[in-house]
């Protein structure tokens, strides 16, 4: 009978610390600040251009055309007959 209360105490802890962590947001990080060139030129970041911006908005939008039709047709089959073959061979 101890057991069972024992249980039911160490379940609501693990559900409290999972709702817990979840709950929270995740942390920023910053990028080092990066050196000077030495010969005093000005560097020019890529990261700014409106261009690559485009071309990365451009090559998510083609990734998912790609992805999603993939994701249909193989990953959720493919899942669906391994739960099965999990659940026929654990016996539920």
């Amino acid at each position: 009978m101890r057991c069972k209360g024992m249980l039911r105490v160490v379940a609501i802890a693990v559900l409290t610390g999972g709702v817990g962590m979840a709950a929270t947001e995740p942390g920023w990080a910053q990028q080092a600040p990066q050196p000077a060139p030495a010969s005093g030129a000005p560097q020019v970041s890529a990261n700014h251009s409106p261009g690559l911006t485009a071309m990365a908005a451009v090559a998510g939008a083609i990734g998912s055309f790609l992805y999603i039709p993939f994701k249909a047709g193989a990953i959720c089959p493919g899942m669906a007959l391994a739960s099965g073959v999990s659940l026929a061979a654990t016996g539920g």
